[in-house]
């Protein structure tokens, strides 16, 4: 079987913590490849492939690739690490997603599986799809070697926060709970 895993963004968070440890994949039957793209494929572009990945599909372009890429006997597989149809005003892609709010729901639809970060996205994706698959977000243990970290100093309170710039706003929102959590359990 021979995976394509198209992608927009080289440094975006969602693909190293989610789909990248596709490739950590070991299996003679099983091959992974990634290619950028910014929208024009043609049906010659899929040639090889049995199964298309896309993270977060929300352009009419991206649409279209799944099309023609199960016009070309492709399964298409499309991954959401966040609940893009109901995204907070605060978030700064509310706009984005709100405006491609359609072609969202129709790439969820049109994908043979979907997988999700958390259940209260495949919650709210289940109206659209109901091949779905939680698959939480992961620790890359091939980078970052479990034996490698540091080891739990219970005298020590510390908070960190892995998320990406858009949820910021989430941390600030909670920050109260946060700070009383960390400082009632010394």
């Amino acid at each position: 079987m021979k995976i394509l895993l198209l992608t927009q963004w080289d440094a975006d968070a969602t693909y190293f913590f989610r789909l990248k440890p596709l490739f950590y994949i070991d299996h003679p039957r099983i091959k992974v490849e990634r290619k950028p793209y910014h929208g024009d494929i043609s049906y010659s572009f899929f040639d090889g492939y049995d199964v298309l990945v896309l993270e977060r599909p929300s352009g009419v372009h991206d649409l279209h690739v799944i099309k023609l890429a199960k016009q070309c006997g492709l399964k298409v597989v499309s991954d959401w690490d966040d609940d893009c149809l109901h995204l907070p005003e605060m978030n700064p892609m509310f706009h984005t997603y709100e405006d491609a709010k359609q072609t969202v729901c129709e790439c969820i639809a049109e994908s043979d599986q979907v997988w999700v970060s958390t259940k209260g996205v495949k919650r709210s994706f289940t109206l659209l799809n109901r091949n779905i698959h939680v698959i939480p977000n992961c620790h890359d243990n091939y980078l970052f070697k479990v034996e490698d970290k540091k080891p739990f100093n219970p005298k020590e309170n510390k908070v960190i926060w892995r998320g990406g710039g858009s949820h910021q706003p989430d941390v600030y929102e909670k920050g109260e709970f946060i700070v009383d959590m960390v400082n009632n359990n010394p």
